[in-house]
């Protein structure tokens, strides 16, 4: 291998298949261009590739132009450009490496084309002042730590072509007020939106498995949660601290197995599927639980004299009013045993006269 300098950039080139790679810079430019081919006596080099940490740390470099015969951009190709604001990726590039990003404080917009297929781990960590990204949808995985405390990130769809979401993803993009996670992803690594301190709302899909560990820690923004039924497992401290969640809903046929801590979020309500299996694990969490899907009223209320308690139609179970949920209309006691309104003004208890007296206990 040999060097070759043009215009700031070093090229490393093979005289073998005539390929040639820009690996480093020379002299301290605002702005570069990556040359297509260029020529040492009469044989073509064609540049596919930047090198890792061809630019790293140059602090002078504020755009840079890379031409459309390049296929990769190494690991920390550009880490820590610190004055970096502006990037046009070409067509033909199909992977991004690990750290190529990191620390461009700077940069705030970036197109990633079609056909890009990786993504390296890290790739836009510490991108604070990043706005707006549009990703490829050939991506199969969010890597970790890709979009790192990048704090500004506000703008962001999450392509159908994604499986995964690697850990910390997302990690204190602080910015973020909702986002949608598409059909296509099965599992959401640890840590993934941690300190997401202004999500209000998040989308997770019947395609999702697992939820990892601490994926929505200190997000104290959000709401209410849904649970579909394809999650078999959410990881320890995934939505610990979210102190603002009011509603859990578990639409799955069994609870899923919850990492500890996974809630902590005194007065919130869980809410589960009649008949679901597992529902005493959410008990710890909740100070309510309720259901979903309450089941056809197998009894009716009548009145009872003496007394402020209903009744079921076996007169077997009697409960005060202060015990019963109401719900769609419906009052539920233990066991699953309904008590329901059947006439248009609603049942009374019976008064202190016995069973002719006047009703005075409306409900």
């Amino acid at each position: 291998m040999s060097t070759y300098n043009l215009n700031g950039v070093t090229y490393t080139y093979n005289i073998e298949n005539f390929t040639a790679s820009a690996t480093g810079y020379y002299e301290s430019f605002t702005s570069l261009d990556i040359v297509t081919t260029f020529m040492i006596d009469t044989d073509t080099y064609t540049v596919i590739s930047i090198g890792d940490s061809a630019f790293s740390n140059n602090s002078t470099l504020t755009s840079i132009v890379i031409s459309d015969s390049v296929t990769s951009i190494g690991n920390s190709s550009f880490y820590e450009c610190s004055e970096l604001i502006g990037i046009i990726i070409p067509d033909s590039v199909t992977s991004i490496g690990n750290y190529a990003f990191n620390s461009c404080i700077l940069l705030n917009n970036i197109i990633i084309p079609n056909n890009v297929l990786t993504i390296g781990e890290y790739a836009f960590n510490y991108c604070s002042n990043l706005a707006t990204i549009t990703l490829s949808n050939q991506l199969t995985s969010l890597s970790i730590g890709l979009f790192y405390n990048c704090t500004l990130l506000n703008n962001i769809i999450i392509p159908n072509s994604v499986l995964t979401i690697g850990d910390q993803a997302f990690w204190q993009c602080r910015n973020f007020t909702s986002i949608n996670i598409p059909s296509s992803v099965t599992s959401i690594g640890n840590q993934a939106f941690f300190n997401c301190s202004f999500l209000t709302s998040i989308n997770i899909p019947n395609s999702v498995t697992s939820i990892g560990n601490s994926v929505f820690f200190y997000c104290r923004r959000l709401i209410s949660i849904n649970i579909p039924n394809s999650v078999t497992s959410i990881g320890g401290a995934a939505f610990y601290e979210c102190t603002s969640l009011l509603n859990v809903y578990f639409y799955t046929l069994t609870i899923p197995s919850l990492g500890g801590g996974t809630f902590n979020t005194p007065g919130s309500t869980g809410w589960y599927l009649y008949g679901a299996a597992g529902v005493d694990t959410l008990t710890p969490y909740f100070s309510e639980l309720r259901v979903i899907n309450p089941p056809p009223p197998p009894y009716s209320v009548k009145n009872k004299p003496f007394g402020g308690n209903m009744v079921d139609s076996s007169n077997t179970n009697a409960l005060r009013y202060s015990q019963l949920v109401r719900t769609r209309g419906q009052y539920y006691g233990s066991a699953g045993i309904v008590y329901k309104n059947t006439n248009a003004y609603g049942y009374y208890a019976g008064g202190p006269g016995g069973s002719g007296a006047s009703p005075k206990n409306k409900f």
